[in-house]
């Protein structure tokens, strides 16, 4: 809302910008016709600076709505995208992993520019056309009124057919595509990923089929898009046409009365060229406007399901304690049979969470952190998880989840996402303390050497040492950590889980693991109900 007064400015440059061209067109049109009459060089003077204002002036006002308009949709679409990724932050995992991968990303580029034209291509440009058409038939208006009404009433029975033809034909086709849009974006997705398996057990042509199916579904889309915005030209230069030569019929009587000067007829009959003008540049963006309107409710779904923290209460900085009273996870897209836990973790505790595959160890760290949704009670100092700030939530914990994820990106930059602001001692000794800093050291590029797409230029147990540098670099009451020494031998485990008890020290640490850690006397056992 705060941006609104930025649109409707740049709209009204971009009025005055349509207007001095309605000037420009009136000014040079009386001058042309004066000059012919052969006057006296001073009678033409005004009339010779009024077309370089109009010519420079809609020149600067047009850049001026450029830059203006421009700057405000920017900080829309910034503001925008920032919404979507804190809804994003606020969903749950497994709800943002079971969206396609196509339609996820439209929503995070795509959509965003597409919903932007809604400004900068629809309404900024409708109200200037509608100001520059108040300016053009003003001009009308004053030289003969009668003529200015037959105008008006041309002009707005053709921006109401280009409207519902631009944007009410089309919309069904443009939402189709856009939707067949992201269907392709699927496909592709999902051609790359198995492109292997389709080369091994011979099934690329059908790949390839589903693809050219996808691609001529968008394409016939387009077609009927063209076809409609083609109607939407011929009906809009039918009423510029019709309106210049209505105008030049009615004038002519006019002149032969003494009514209107014969230096004015030109500028009466050329007048709706300007006229009109605006209202071409809003054919191709109406016949968008399915996608445009898509676009939204796809944004509209994903702000929509962010969970909503109802009551946020403060999470008092210090220690943490910890009180679960039947407490087990809760993820919407799967109907899981995760059993129930009971247990208290005083402040400054560590307690391992064991149990099979399955059980719901995960998935109560993913509750404890505030990341899904929970049954039973959950209390972190007392206040229930899902009634805590998020940013409390964050401030207090730091939480390495099972593959965490890792960017294909450098080593540096991995590591800074646990805390952008370590020093190059303090990310060396992490290094160190997962036993990876003579490797590092050892590789040309060091510690800015890129791990590659999904890590692949390390091995797996390198790369779980990785996300263990990050816990390294945090400093927290309370850490959770989702089978933390995955991937790595017995007694690298320990030494590595010897020192993280020396980082942790005073804090309260929840280990979730299938399997007895040693060292850790409080360990809960989570079995299946009998």
């Amino acid at each position: 809302m705060k941006l609104i007064p930025r649109f409707i400015f740049a709209a009204l440059l971009g009025g005055i910008s349509l207007s001095m061209a309605v000037g420009l067109l009136a000014a040079s049109s009386w001058l042309i016709s004066m000059a012919s009459t052969q006057p006296p060089i001073l009678t033409l003077q005004v009339a010779v600076v009024s077309v370089r204002f109009f010519g420079l002036g809609r020149g600067v006002f047009r850049y001026a709505e450029r830059i203006y308009g421009h700057d405000a949709i920017l900080r829309a679409a910034t503001a925008l995208q920032l919404s979507i990724y804190k809804a994003l932050l606020k969903r749950e995992p497994m709800s943002s992993q079971a969206m396609r991968q196509g339609k996820l990303l439209q929503q995070l580029t795509a959509d965003i520019e597409v919903v932007q034209d809604r400004w900068i291509r629809i309404l900024i440009p409708g109200i200037s056309a509608g100001i520059a058409a108040w300016a053009g038939i003003g001009v009308i208006y004053w030289l003969t009124p009668n003529i200015s009404l037959v105008v008006l009433a041309i002009y707005l029975i053709t921006a109401a057919l280009v409207i519902f033809i631009s944007a009410g034909f089309s919309k069904k086709h443009s939402a189709t595509i856009f939707e067949n849009e992201a269907g392709l974006a699927d496909l592709i997705a999902d051609t790359s990923r198995g492109h292997l398996e389709a080369r091994i057990y011979n099934y690329q042509p059908a790949l390839r089929a589903s693809l050219e199916v996808a691609e001529k579904r968008i394409i016939w889309g387009e077609k009927q898009l063209i076809s409609n915005a083609g109607g939407s030209n011929s009906i809009l230069l039918a009423g510029m046409y019709g309106s210049i030569l209505v105008s030049f019929i009615l004038a002519v009587p006019k002149i032969v009365a003494g009514d209107l000067a014969g230096i004015n007829l030109a500028v009466v009959t050329l007048l709706p060229l300007a006229i009109f003008d605006g209202l071409a540049a809003l054919v191709a963006p109406l016949a968008n406007f399915g996608k445009i309107d898509a676009a939204q409710k796809n944004i509209d779904e994903v702000l929509n399901s962010a969970r909503e923290v109802k009551s946020p209460a403060t999470l008092e900085p210090g220690t943490v304690m910890i009180k679960a009273v039947s407490a087990r996870g809760v993820w919407q897209t799967k109907n899981l049979t995760h059993i129930p836990v009971n247990f208290t973790l005083k402040a400054g505790e560590v307690m391992v969470l064991q149990g099979e595959s399955g059980i719901g160890k995960s998935s109560l760290a993913l509750a404890i952190a505030g990341l899904i949704n929970y049954e039973g009670s959950i209390r972190l100092n007392g206040v229930e998880v899902s009634d805590i700030k998020e940013e409390d939530l964050r401030t207090a914990m730091t939480v390495s989840l099972q593959d965490d994820h890792l960017f294909a990106s450098s080593i540096l930059e991995n590591l800074k996402m646990a805390n952008p602001e370590a020093s190059e001692e303090e990310i060396f000794a992490a290094l160190k303390a997962v036993e990876l800093d003579e490797l590092i050291e050892s590789l040309p590029e060091k510690i800015d050497t890129h791990i590659g797409a999904f890590g692949k230029n390390f091995s797996g147990g390198e790369l779980q040492r990785m996300r263990l540098a990050r816990v390294f670099l945090r400093k927290t009451p309370l850490y959770i950590l989702d089978e933390p020494f995955e991937h790595l031998d017995n007694e690298l485990a320990v030494r590595i889980f010897q020192r993280l008890q020396q980082h942790t020290s005073g804090a309260t640490v929840i280990i979730i693991s299938h399997e007895k850690i040693a060292g850790v006397e409080n360990q809960l056992l989570i079995t299946p109900a009998i």
